[in-house]
């Protein structure tokens, strides 16, 4: 079925993909802790719990609002291959989405703001 067809159906179930169809907000924060870490910036994990679903701007605006860290320029685009690391490693399924996902009959599809890799 086309991307059209599935949009345009009124049973189509959209699902966001991290924290939804697989458990990557813990990685994603483990990624900035480490990247700030190396900047000489410890950011605690509740900090990176305010983060949960914000974009990356927003996530380093959020930070230097909370902490007063602001992070290095140069270093925003160590973030992506940080975390591009520890998904490569660790990324799991969210807990029993296969099995949910295997009783679905609607069509469904995957909206997400995340990078297409």
């Amino acid at each position: 079925m086309s991307c059209e067809k599935i949009l345009n159906s009124k049973n189509c179930i959209i699902f966001d993909c991290d924290g939804v169809l697989v458990d990557s907000e813990p990685l994603a924060a483990r990624a900035y802790q480490k990247v700030y870490s190396d900047s000489g910036l410890a950011i605690a994990a509740s900090v990176m719990q305010d983060c949960i679903g914000l974009k990356q701007i927003d996530i380093i605006t959020k930070i230097a609002e909370m902490t007063g860290h602001y992070l290095p320029l140069e270093q925003h685009a160590q973030i992506w291959p940080e975390t591009r690391k520890l998904f490569e490693r660790a990324l799991k399924p969210t807990y029993d989405i296969d099995k949910f996902l295997s009783v679905l009959t609607q069509a469904r599809c995957v909206a997400s703001s995340s990078s297409l890799e």
